[in-house]
């Protein structure tokens, strides 16, 4: 979600803090700037926020009370809200229990605290929206919804792996997440990734102390394995283990908490994490009613270049209106002519089933994937700029790469190769229009 958060920040305190502005602006959010009197529900909408933080200063009360207005609004009813205010406030609590808040911060947290928060359930809500825009499409194909997938997910009964030394915080992890809820903990990068591949873990913690580049390296083998490509990582280290902030995520971390571990915020980073894992996993069950045949490739059983046109012109349309940044992708399977002409027709379409299938499972909770036609595989990345839709292609073209893949029962497997084109939404784009663009990069 780098690059694309629009923030609205609402300061109670009537003091905006330039140093929290810039620094957000730093690492590419945006920022709607308002007073508690101005915050209003349209305008937000109007200007296409995806998150709001609230710095209730000296009026907690009256922090409370403004994001339950908000949280009551048609308009911003879905985007998360985070409150920045005193640890201690019994208002502020019950808007925390109640829903109202999704967040809140302590006034002392680090921006890289808040960053990391922001992050987390900006994903949340895209994942929200566009599970509802799918819905949405499939019904003009005539299917009726069969999923309840419009209710909260909770974080209980976690499944989690810790990776690392952790020292004295180990008995802190075990404390937190021991007792009703599955923590093994593991202190080789080789072991992890093969408790990983053979357990069913939601998330992993991993502790670097030190040896940063050793369990970073495990990190990028993590998001290069096809069966984990998904999996949270909430990375623990030191202040300043890191000249360059950006570099866990490049490599495949998914939060970063700094030390001293306060059990309050591990516990609150970690369940944001389940939480998105749990709903890809509702967005996956969506995306298996493309198998009906009103929706689907005949070939691959990914969505058909109909369900794809349909849902990409409404998307263009909603990213008008919400000044939201799309990203198209394009894949195009290398050597089919050879694969055909060798092993037959045949052996290229199971390639074809086999490539498309390993895509749509390895794509993020939010993005939609498509046959296009031919060897070409569509990939739809809505709130994604373009560095980061580039990092996800270029993750699943390795796996691809290292994966075999069967097409004959006598021959040796063969890896799939592929060739990624990326375009971005441009003013006056259409879907036919974006659509020929990606593929003429991918060619």
């Amino acid at each position: 979600m780098t690059g694309t958060m629009r923030v609205v920040l609402i300061d109670h305190d009537h003091s905006p803090d330039p140093a929290l502005i810039a620094d957000l602006e730093d690492h590419g959010c945006a920022i709607i700037s308002m007073t508690p009197d101005d915050a209003n529900a349209a305008d937000f909408q109007a200007q296409g926020a995806n998150a709001i933080v609230i710095r209730a200063g000296q009026e907690p009360g009256a922090a409370a009370e403004t994001a339950r207005l908000l949280k009551a609004a048609d308009q911003t009813s879905r985007l998360p809200i985070i409150v920045i205010g005193d640890a201690a406030n019994d208002q502020l609590d019950d808007a925390f229990i109640d829903g109202v808040v999704d967040d809140r911060l302590p006034a002392e947290s680090m921006k890289t605290e808040l960053l990391s928060r922001l992050r987390s359930l900006t994903r949340l809500h895209v994942m929200q929206s566009e599970l509802s825009r799918r819905e949405a499409i499939e019904q003009l194909y005539g299917l009726t919804p069969d999923i309840v997938w419009d209710t909260p997910v909770n974080a209980e009964n976690m499944h989690i792996l810790a990776a690392g030394d952790f020292g004295g915080d180990k008995q802190l992890l075990s404390d937190l997440f021991g007792d009703d809820k599955r923590l093994v903990f593991s202190t080789d990068p080789n072991m992890t990734i093969e408790e990983l591949v053979g357990g069913h873990y939601e998330a992993a913690i991993v502790a670097v102390n030190g040896a940063a580049d050793r369990w970073l390296t495990m990190c990028a083998d993590i998001r290069d394995n096809p069966r984990l490509y998904n999996l949270p990582i909430l990375l623990v280290a030191d202040c300043g283990s890191f000249s360059d902030p950006t570099v866990p995520f490049k490599q495949g971390a998914s939060d970063v908490l700094l030390r001293p571990i306060d059990a309050d915020n591990l516990r609150a980073r970690l369940s944001l994490l389940i939480k998105q894992q749990r709903y890809r996993g509702r967005m996956q069950k969506v995306y298996s009613r493309a198998l009906h045949i009103e929706t689907s490739d005949s070939l691959t059983g990914l969505y058909s270049y109909g369900f794809l046109h349909d849902y990409l012109a409404e998307l263009i349309d909603s990213a008008g209106r919400e000044k939201c940044p799309v990203a198209v992708g394009m894949f195009d399977v290398k050597g089919m002519a050879d694969i055909n002409k060798r092993y037959g027709y045949a052996a290229g379409d199971k390639l074809l089933r086999q490539t498309g299938g390993l895509i749509g499972r390895l794509v993020r909770g939010e993005d939609l994937t498509a046959r296009y036609g031919g060897q070409t595989f569509c990939v739809i990345m809505p709130e994604t700029a373009y560095g980061d839709a580039i990092m996800v292609m270029r993750r699943i073209v390795n796996i691809v790469a290292m994966t075999e893949l069967g097409v004959t029962s006598d021959e040796a497997p063969v890896s799939g190769l592929l060739k990624l084109g990326c375009v971005m939404l441009e003013p006056g784009d259409n879907a036919e229009s974006l659509l020929a663009r990606a593929h003429a990069v991918a060619k």
